[in-house]
């Protein structure tokens, strides 16, 4: 009898486990299952998107694509940097879903999933919001980011990122994150403004202002030679590493911010000028000035230009700069036709434009020759 007894509880409780496997199924969120490791964005129409708006909190910037390129609207459509833009779609195209659940109130705010212009959400509890629209303004997809999922005896490494999708009432968990997606237009600049090797330089001059009234000029007949300061001091002695900071200004020249420029005649806000004559023909003019409205501003005009030069022969410089003569060599020389060209491409992508510098490049400029020049003291203890 016990033992009947004992099968029917067995029975019983089997029936039970099947039919409690089976609500808990039916009550699951809808195709969680069908839906974890596939791709968030499989349609993504890449090609179709021509602008995106990132907005946080008090925050936004719009990009769009203009003919070829991308461009910040924020920055009176200067070039967006396109790695940047390129990265930031093939990342939603790639996306896979870890999970998906139900998005309450109470867990959008716990993640951070309430729209950034929400009135009535707290700061903790705002998105950053993502758009990608068409040409014609239509929107392809809208995306609210949230919190991401950290991992590690600290939780201090994002490797996954909470989102939702246009109106779907659902919280999806990404297995890339967005922690570091920029909302300030500065970050989308383009930033790479030139890369001109020092040794690449012949000449550089120094005008007062008006660009006519000289102040010094530094120059050399081979590139393996130094820059020697023409009429200089008897008194003093040139400062080699000053120089060597002057020559190097362009060598890895990139911007902070932009903003449009105004004709030189009416800037009140620029100094002397440089123009730094390449041994190629090119010469780049360069004005800085420290901004007096803020006092914590750099600011730079560039323009370009090509003048022919005549091809010395002369020695002097070391073994190691003949050496590096005839590696040069090898290179295909371009023609000055194609010279003046290059010059005339980039003066017209910089004549629009007065760019923001940081400070210690702003420095690197200079244009005092006092500075260029040791100091008595040291020259007395050369002596």
């Amino acid at each position: 009898m016990k033992f009947k007894t004992l099968a029917l509880l067995l029975i019983i409780l089997a029936v039970l486990a099947g039919t409690g496997l089976l609500i808990t199924r039916l009550n699951r969120p809808q195709g969680e299952e069908r839906e974890m490791g596939k791709p968030l964005f499989k349609n993504l129409p890449v090609n179709d998107i021509a602008s995106v708006v990132v907005q946080a909190a008090g925050e936004s910037v719009a990009l769009a694509r203009k003919g070829d390129q991308w461009v910040v609207r924020d920055r009176f459509d200067y070039p967006a940097d396109f790695n940047k833009m390129a990265d930031l779609v093939r990342k939603f195209k790639d996306l896979k879903i870890g999970r998906s659940f139900e998005a309450t109130d109470a867990t959008r705010k716990r993640l951070s999933l309430k729209a950034p212009d929400d009135p009535e959400a707290s700061q903790a509890e705002k998105a950053k919001s993502l758009r990608f629209e068409s040409d014609q303004g239509d929107p392809i997809a809208r995306i609210l980011l949230g919190q991401t999922r950290k991992t590690g005896q600290d939780r201090a490494y994002p490797n996954g990122q909470y989102l939702m999708v246009g109106e779907e009432p659902r919280v999806y968990l990404v297995d890339q994150h967005f922690a570091l997606l920029q909302t300030s237009p500065r970050d989308w600049l383009m930033k790479e403004l030139l890369k001109v090797p020092a040794a690449e330089v012949q000449k550089i001059i120094c005008t007062g202002k008006d660009g006519k009234m000289p102040i010094f000029t530094l120059q050399r007949k081979t590139p393996g030679q130094d820059l020697a300061l023409s009429d200089p001091p008897k008194d003093r002695r040139v400062d080699g590493s000053a120089v060597n900071k002057l020559a190097g200004a362009l060598s890895s020249l990139s911007l902070e911010d932009v903003e449009q420029a105004v004709p030189a005649e009416d800037d009140a806000k620029t100094s002397s000028r440089l123009a730094y004559h390449l041994f190629n023909g090119t010469v780049y003019h360069v004005r800085t000035a420290r901004d007096p409205e803020t006092e914590e501003r750099y600011l730079m005009n560039l323009a370009v230009e090509f003048q022919a030069v005549e091809k010395e022969t002369g020695t002097g410089g070391s073994e190691g700069s003949k050496e590096e003569s005839k590696k040069e060599e090898k290179k295909p020389e371009k023609s000055p036709e194609e010279i003046a060209l290059e010059a005339g491409n980039q003066n017209e992508r910089f004549r629009p434009w007065r760019f923001v510098i940081p400070e210690w490049k702003h420095d690197a400029f200079i244009m005092d020759m006092d500075k260029l020049l040791e100091s008595p003291d040291k020259d007395k203890k050369k002596s």
